[in-house]
Parts: C-alpha cells; structure tokens; sequence
C-alpha cells in the first residue's frame, strides 16, 4: 500500500487538529479539567464524597472502554472516520445534558441527572482517546509529531484561556443556577461537535493491521501487558505517573477548598483560577514542546518540581494570590504530562500503531486514579469538623505522594525503547 509524504501535509494537519483542539478548549473548562464542574455541584448541595464519585466514574470508564475502542479499531487501515466518530459521542452527551437542565430538570434528581450524562461523557471520551493519540502521531513523520503536538496543544490552550475568561465573564453579570447552567452545558457541547468534525480536513497514511488481533480480544491485550512488564523501564513510568493522579485530585478540592476557606467567589474560581490554570499549560507547552537540546527527562523533572511547589503553596500560603500561582502551577503540571504523554508512551513502546498502550495504561492505573479521588472527598467529610485543617492535611499527604513518585522517575531510562523488534 502506498504511503504519502507526510511531511508535504504538515501545515494541513496541523491546522486541522489545532481547529479541533481549539472548538474543544473553548468547551474544556465547563466539562473537563474543570473548576466549573466543582462550583456547579457545590451549587446542587453536593458533598466532598458525590464530588469525589464523579472522578470516580470518569476514571473508571477511561481504564475500561478504551480495551474496546482500540482492538476494534486496531484492523482498520485508515482510522480518520473512527476518530470523527468516537468523538461525537461525548458531544452528544454534553449536548443532551444541557437540553435536560433547560427543558425537563427535576430539583430531586439534580446530581443523579448530571452523574448519568457524565458518565456517558466519559465512556465517549475514553473511547475516543486511545484512537485519538494514536491518530494525532499517525497524521506526523517521527521527526515533526512532537512540534505539531506542541502547536496544538497551543491552539487547545489559548481555546481554553479563552473558553474560562467567557465562563468567569458569564457567571459575573449571569447568576449561577440550573437554567444557565443548561445554557453552558448546551454550548460547550456544540462546540465539541464542531471541533470533532474538524477533523475531517486530516491526511493520514494506513496502518499495518496489527496481527496480534488475530489472537482474539484477551489475548490480544495479554500479549501486550506482559511486554510492558517485563520491561522495568516502563514499570517505572507507570509508579512515577501516579502524581499525574494526584495532580488531578489536587485540581478538584483546591478549587472548592478556596471556595470554602479563602472566601473566593465563584466566578473567580470557574474564571480566574481556569485562565491562570491554562496560561500555565501554554507555557509548558512551548517550555516542553521546543527545548530541543534539553533531555526529554529533564524537561519532565519540570513538572514534578511544578507539583511540588504548588501543593507547598496551598499548605503554607491562604491568600487569593497563593491561588493564582497554584492555579497556574497545576495547569503546568497537569498539561506538562499529557503534552508529553504521548510521544513518550509511543517512543518508549517502540510500535508504529500504541493504541494498546494507550488503553492498558488507564487501566494499570485504576486503583490509583479511581480510588484517589473517592478516599480524598471522604476524608474531607469524614474530618469536616477540623475546618480548613482537613484540607492542609490533604494537601501534606499529596506533597509526600509526588516527592516519593520521583524515586522510580529517576530510574526510568527516557531514550529506551521497549519494543526492540520493531
């Protein structure tokens, strides 16, 4: 089968996906990596528990759904369609949210009806991500995936700076309620559709039909857990990304941390806070995505010494300007590792098609990504009587956690392929 050169196609791809990202940014700080989320549901009387199951149910439909996504998807030669596809899912459910809060809410079933859409938010989601990665390094040579990552990441994060600067300026002269909030809901995701039909402007070349496949649906993903696992390299980067998680979890309960303690008004919380949080990960964007003659490891180091100030911040310094720089330290971090993510899982799997990668890993991880979340929101109830010193011991055992993640990080050798025979 004849392959293009994609380099020829390098502009055209990059706008495409930088159109795509953008549409998506614009919608990001309502659905996802959001303090709006927080604010809303602490609006609806939620607790730091139901908070928490929210993540929950994200984290856990992320570690399955992509198992399916991607061997469904593993036999297909071109997979531009499969992209466009999966990614209306989670458009839709954001779309139907929205008309649910505006037309037919009911006062007792508040959380319940957000939880359902959610939920199949995230089952959309996750199975768009691992055809998703896998599409956007498909789409580059080697040599230039990473600067058209870094562009499009710019594109997703000026989308977001701009998408939370109109929340914060909505919930400013708009009061929140579920009215409105139906509106926001309604928006973000006409927006996510458009930016998954975005994709439509994209050139790819086929894929090499993975004949792994062939040995059915367990095997197939047998076959390669016990490559990754066999490899201590990769065994490394997987303990060390459990800050990744905790990064997450900090994102959730600092914001209403702030909103409780800090007596910070939420439309500085949904607004500011998400503008500083997205300013962050434009700059670590081009810091990460261009320092070409830095390691790849030193330059992931700056994310872990990001997380640790931040939460050195949040334990020693309550003041709406110690939020500011934690929210721009936060959305370093978080963005840092997913930047990175990618072309470091694709280069260290050492496969032209990781989509299995991409869908173990949620997986490995769900103990810590499904569980994190729901111990923190109960512990936040279960000590609620200390007041804000819940919150700050919180904030020290997070501390600890990405201090001890940098022990196997120093072990992890970045230039090492895991797959030597390909």
């Amino acid at each position: 089968m004849s392959k293009l050169d994609l380099d020829r196609y390098f502009l055209r791809n990059t706008f495409a996906i930088s159109l795509s990202e953008f549409l998506w940014g614009l919608g990001i700080p309502v659905i996802l990596e959001s303090n709006f989320v927080t604010v809303f549901l602490t609006y609806l009387g939620v607790n730091n528990f139901k908070i928490g199951l929210t993540n929950f149910v994200f984290s856990i439909s992320m570690a399955i759904v992509p198992f399916f996504s991607a061997y469904l998807t593993s036999g297909m030669v071109y997979k531009k369609m499969a992209n466009i596809f999966t990614q209306y899912i989670p458009s839709f459910s954001v779309i139907l949210l929205g008309i649910n809060f505006l037309f037919f809410y009911n006062p007792k079933y508040g959380y319940e009806l957000f939880l359902f859409y959610f939920l199949l938010f995230s089952i959309g989601l996750a199975s768009t991500v691992p055809v998703w990665q896998n599409y956007i390094t498909k789409i580059f040579t080697q040599s230039k995936a990473l600067k058209g990552i870094s562009v499009m990441m710019f594109f997703q994060n000026t989308g977001k700076v701009i998408g939370g600067f109109l929340l914060g300026l909505f919930l400013i002269f708009v009061p929140l309620n579920v009215h409105n909030a139906g509106i926001i809901f309604l928006v973000t995701g006409i927006l996510f559709f458009l930016g998954s039909t975005s994709f439509i402007f994209t050139v790819e070349n086929p894929d090499e039909v993975d004949k792994s496949r062939e040995k059915g649906f367990i095997k197939y993903y047998l076959f390669y857990l016990k490559k990754i696992f066999k490899n201590k390299n990769f065994v490394f980067y997987i303990i060390q990304d459990i800050e990744f998680t905790i990064v997450i979890v900090g994102f959730i309960f600092y914001s209403r941390y702030a909103l409780e303690w800090g007596k910070i008004d939420m439309a500085q919380i949904s607004g500011a806070f998400v503008i500083l949080a997205f300013f962050g990960a434009i700059f670590a964007n081009f810091l990460l995505g261009f320092l070409e003659n830095i390691r790849l490891k030193s330059r992931y180091f700056l994310i872990k010494l990001s997380s640790i100030f931040a939460f050195l911040l949040l334990i020693f310094f309550r003041h709406i300007i110690g939020f500011y720089v934690v929210s721009f330290l936060l959305g370093f971090s978080r963005s840092g590792r997913i930047h990175l993510y990618i072309p470091v899982v694709k280069k260290l799997s050492g496969l032209n098609d990781a989509s299995p990668y991409y869908a173990i890993l949620p997986f490995v991880m769900l103990p810590v990504s499904a569980t994190l979340p729901i111990l923190a929101g109960t512990f936040l109830d279960k000590f609620s009587f200390m007041g804000d010193t819940a919150y700050n011991f919180l904030f020290v055992l997070m501390f600890l956690g990405v201090i001890l993640s940098i022990i196997p990080f120093i072990k992890i050798d970045f230039d090492k392929s895991i797959d030597n025979d390909n």
